[in-house]
């Protein structure tokens, strides 16, 4: 049953993706698009249920999760994340940013259980890729926020808000990919985790770029490029909570 619910929520947001995804460039493409709501009421709505059927995809995972305790812990992620979107589609847009700050939190205790084993443990080639991570994780969030956000914001409160969220948003980026190492997950499940918020991180810098910009091309750009990391940032973690063998046959 479950199986059968999973393929059927994929499909459907498959679906609504494909459709999202070929009108927003399509807009873009042939300069159609309006700069000051570059999103149609039909696209934005098909956007925000995908979030919605991303978190049911966690909602029902049950007995068919590879550990009880991981599934609770991933829908208390996917919870935050629906309330955060909430809050983004009536652009209050701070306290979306704190709840999404609280969404990293909980994907971090999630993606590093069994973190204090693996730290633990006599591992020199874990530490190398460990650090190697983090590097350049900090590289690249470091070099956004000092290259462009802060000269095309000027340190204001947002600014200093992207900031912290950044913090999370890295911790939490570093933990998924330590995943892949700490063991505690099945190792496809791991890299799901660790590939879903790759995308995730893009996304959230492509939200900070519409944050930072005036209504125009660039911003239309990165509000249109957003989806196309965010799906897949949704869609990957949640499926990561499944036993895979209940899910693939």
């Amino acid at each position: 049953m479950t199986r059968g619910a999973v393929i059927f929520l994929l499909g459907v947001i498959l679906f609504l993706f494909g459709g999202y995804i070929t009108l927003d460039w399509f807009q873009f493409i042939t300069g159609i698009a309006n700069f000051a709501r570059p999103e149609l009421p039909y696209v934005r709505a098909t956007k925000v249920a995908v979030s919605f059927l991303s978190a049911i995809l966690v909602f029902i995972i049950g007995r068919d999760g590879f550990d009880r305790k991981d599934t609770i812990r991933l829908i208390l992620v996917y919870a935050a994340i629906a309330i955060g979107d909430i809050f983004l589609v009536f652009d209050i847009n701070m306290v979306g940013m704190l709840v999404f700050a609280v969404a990293h939190v909980f994907f971090i205790i999630r993606n590093g259980w069994g973190l204090r084993a693996y730290l633990t443990a006599k591992s020199g080639i874990n530490r190398f890729w460990d650090i190697v991570t983090a590097f350049i994780i900090l590289a690249i969030a470091g070099g956004i926020m000092g290259g462009f956000f802060l000269p095309v914001m000027g340190g204001g409160l947002m600014f200093y808000m992207l900031l912290g969220y950044s913090v999370f948003l890295g911790v939490s980026l570093w933990m998924a990919w330590a995943a892949v190492r700490i063991g505690y997950m099945p190792k496809g499940n791991a890299w799901l985790a660790a590939i879903g918020l790759s995308c995730f991180f893009v996304s959230d810098l492509l939200v900070g770029v519409h944050f930072a910009t005036q209504p125009g091309r660039d911003q239309t750009f990165a509000i249109y490029l957003t989806w196309i990391f965010y799906t897949p940032g949704l869609v990957l973690p949640a499926l990561s909570g499944y036993r895979l063998s209940r899910i693939t046959g």
